[in-house]
């Protein structure tokens, strides 16, 4: 999962939790972003990541990154959902859509901002 686009996504419920939980426990998910089941996780298990430190842990590895993408970089927005749907209607709109998805999804700066990381790694033993 991206730490970041999660954050971006769900921002609103952000504050809700730092109220619930307290700021301190907030600030130690964004720093580390180890999601654990006392938080807003609802029992989901995971370790959000940043993409600079999802690349330097592959990096210690022997693999060679071929190719990294964000998941949903467009998408990423609680307030698409409806649009999409309407969106999807329209083949040439949606296929457009789905076009442009895919390209931004792999521009290095996008890859924080979608829900969540792809990465295709090339074992080099």
């Amino acid at each position: 999962m991206s730490s970041l686009g999660t954050w971006q996504l769900f921002v609103e419920l952000v504050f809700d939790e730092v109220e619930r939980l307290g700021l301190e426990t907030m600030q130690k998910l964004f720093e580390d972003g180890d999601v654990v089941d006392k938080l807003a996780s609802n029992g989901h298990h995971c370790r959000m990541y940043r993409w600079s430190d999802l690349r330097s842990l592959l990096q210690r590895h022997a693999c060679e990154i071929v190719e990294a993408s964000a998941c949903a970089y467009l998408s990423n927005s609680l307030h698409t959902e409806e649009r999409l749907r309407e969106v999807m209607e329209k083949p040439e709109v949606w296929n457009a859509f789905l076009r442009w998805e895919l390209e931004f999804c792999k521009e290095p700066g996008a890859i924080d901002g979608g829900s969540h990381m792809i990465v295709v790694l090339k074992n080099t033993k």
